[in-house]
């Protein structure tokens, strides 16, 4: 790999050393280039190279998804996640078509509505948290809609996120996830026991009623299926919403490609995903002794399968670090690959879709708020944003007056 490719550009503004955070595009460049596609990172060994990735990916027998390779504040595996084949296959078959491309479509006018609703709210003020008015709280909306959860539980739900996936520096021992692991198991256990009693038209009445193997599923495995269906479609979605803003809102000239050629949001969002990579990485744990890209591996270690490097591999995809919104074919791994690749990809672009056009009809002229420098993190495997403040023109309404 050459180490002397031309800078790419930039997400963050300031000047942060490359980092798997921050600038990790660059990051991953200089380390395939100075370490190879596989290697042993301090004890870590780490995948970086793209068809490696993919190698390791589509081995679920050698590189196994259980629950030794990352620690969910989960009692059980999570399903289908932790799940190798072929027990893998049964769960998929009751989930995949619930989330299918035209099993969702219906969520189209719903997930429009909400995104509306927080447009609404922010529009005249003519500034936001784009994180917290809008990427955090949307994914929380479509999926208490989804499931039917009502609003006044949604706080719950993403202090239980929240505490899964960013725990706090001092929770070393994993506390704060367990705890919140056993919040999440009693919030689904009463939600069952609510649709057994009085079934809806919605995801957890349709679990209850699913068939795995010919059999009804236990109590066990649905919440174990409810666990993994919100942790897959929070703080994700909520991510990768925050990175492609934020990116925009610094290349004033992508943003000005969406606002006057809106037809190209569906090949905007495949290349955002591809660029910033929010799901950085994803964990597997070694089934046996193997070799990959010259690197020997032993059974029972764990491996850092590493996304974000394997989607800017310019050995694998010409220009990788050109962003091109117009990019066809657009063949990015920011959903996984294999066997596991996620379960609700068809959601998560609906959902960027929606929000990349309507804010764009909108609020066409935006940029990141004057003295801010964009400060990527990493909770886990997952790339996110605490703040980022947005501002733009004040809006004027119908008869041109001001709000």
């Amino acid at each position: 790999m050459n180490s002397e490719a031309s800078t790419p550009a930039d997400s963050t503004t300031g000047t942060a050393a490359p980092s798997p955070a921050n600038r990790p595009q660059e990051y991953y460049r200089d380390l395939r280039a100075a370490a190879g596609a596989v290697a042993d990172l301090n004890g870590r060994l780490t995948v970086l190279g793209r068809s490696e990735v993919e190698s390791a990916l589509r081995a679920p027998h050698t590189f196994s998804s259980r629950m030794d390779a990352v620690d969910l504040g989960n009692a059980r595996p999570l399903i289908p996640l932790q799940i190798d084949p072929p027990d893998h296959a049964q769960y998929r078959r009751v989930l995949d078509p619930l989330f299918s491309p035209k099993n969702i479509a219906h969520l189209a006018p719903v997930i429009t509505t909400r995104v509306t609703e927080l447009i609404d709210a922010v529009i005249a003020q003519g500034h936001c948290d784009f994180s917290a008015d809008l990427a955090v709280p949307l994914p929380f909306l479509v999926f208490g809609d989804l499931l039917g959860l009502p609003r006044h539980e949604h706080p719950a739900l993403m202090s239980i996120v929240d505490d899964i996936v960013r725990p706090g520096p001092q929770d070393s021992a994993g506390r704060s996830a367990a705890q919140a692991g056993e919040r999440c198991y009693a919030l689904f256990s009463q939600a069952l026991d609510e649709r057994a009693r009085t079934p809806r038209d919605d995801l957890l009445t349709h679990l209850l009623n699913a068939t795995v193997d010919g059999r009804r599923p236990s109590r066990e495995e649905l919440l174990d299926m409810c666990y993994m269906l919100l942790l897959g479609g929070m703080d994700t979605t909520s991510d990768a919403l925050e990175c492609a803003f934020a990116f925009l809102a610094t290349h004033p000239e992508h943003r000005r490609q969406i606002v006057d050629e809106p037809g190209i949001v569906p090949t905007a969002v495949e290349e955002l995903l591809r660029w910033e990579s929010p799901t950085s990485s994803v964990r597997r744990y070694l089934l046996t002794d193997t070799e990959l890209g010259g690197c020997p591996m032993s059974a029972g270690q764990r491996v850092n399968v590493v996304l974000a490097s394997a989607n800017t591999d310019d050995g694998h995809t010409p220009d990788a670090f050109e962003v091109d919104l117009h990019r066809t074919p657009n063949q990015h791994i920011a959903f996984g690959a294999g066997a596991h690749r996620c379960l609700g990809a068809h959601l998560a672009r609906m959902e960027l879709r929606t929000v990349l056009q309507e804010w764009h009809r909108r609020i066409p002229e935006y940029t990141l708020a004057a003295g801010h420098s964009l400060d990527f993190r990493l909770g886990g495997t997952l790339r996110y944003l605490e703040q980022l403040p947005l501002t733009w023109p004040m809006p004027t309404r119908w008869d041109g007056s001001r709000y």
